[in-house]
């Protein structure tokens, strides 16, 4: 789940056809550089869902999951996995529009489309609440850990004194994430108390 937490994206697609009115697809994407491509291939087979995309031109490759079946089996996995980050915030209203729009009756109305819009227009890049429900625990656990260092850590050398370093760099909102991680290094690591 580090992983995702790091580099996936949920998201919610309006579509219209012409005759047919609107529709919606449900994406959940993780994208990297395409010499990670190997990982993403990984993912695929491991879940069993999904595909896996290459774009030779913008040096990228994605695991996307967009169908019906596969998303459901995302939901089943995150609702048992929790997501550690904001994302997590993005997981639960991607689930609630899903479900809107999978569970409805009939023809897709004007109000459930304002709706998914709406939810929509919270996710992602266009956030302004970070408050994490109530029940959400931030849960570090060394698998967890290593994912996520795959996504967002940062080893390198400073410039001036080529002494070592580590770095996990993220939004302000994450900071509630960095504390936790912070703890379990110290708790479960030995890493010094005094660390950034």
């Amino acid at each position: 789940m580090g992983f995702s937490d790091g580099e996936a994206c949920f998201l919610i697609v309006k579509k219209s056809n012409s005759g047919s009115g609107v529709r919606f697809s449900f994406v959940f994407q993780l994208g990297l550089h395409r010499d990670d491509l190997e990982v993403l291939t990984y993912i695929a087979k491991t879940l069993g869902i999904g595909r896996v995309t290459v774009d030779e031109k913008e040096a990228e490759c994605r695991y996307i999951v967009s169908d019906i079946a596969g998303v459901e089996k995302l939901i089943v996995l995150f609702d048992e996995f929790n997501l550690n980050t904001t994302k997590h915030m993005d997981y639960l209203a991607f689930k609630k529009a899903f479900f809107l729009y999978r569970d409805r009756e009939g023809v897709v109305t004007e109000s459930l489309v304002e709706e998914i819009l709406k939810i929509k227009s919270g996710m992602n890049n266009n956030r302004t609440d970070f408050t994490y429900p109530v029940d959400h625990r931030i849960n570090i656990t060394s698998s967890w850990l290593l994912g996520f260092v795959e996504a967002e850590g940062s080893f390198h050398l400073y410039r001036d004194t080529l002494a070592p370093a580590f770095t996990i760099a993220m939004s302000i909102a994450q900071l509630p994430v960095v504390v936790k991680i912070k703890e379990f290094l110290v708790e479960n690591l030995g890493f010094d108390d005094s660390s950034k």
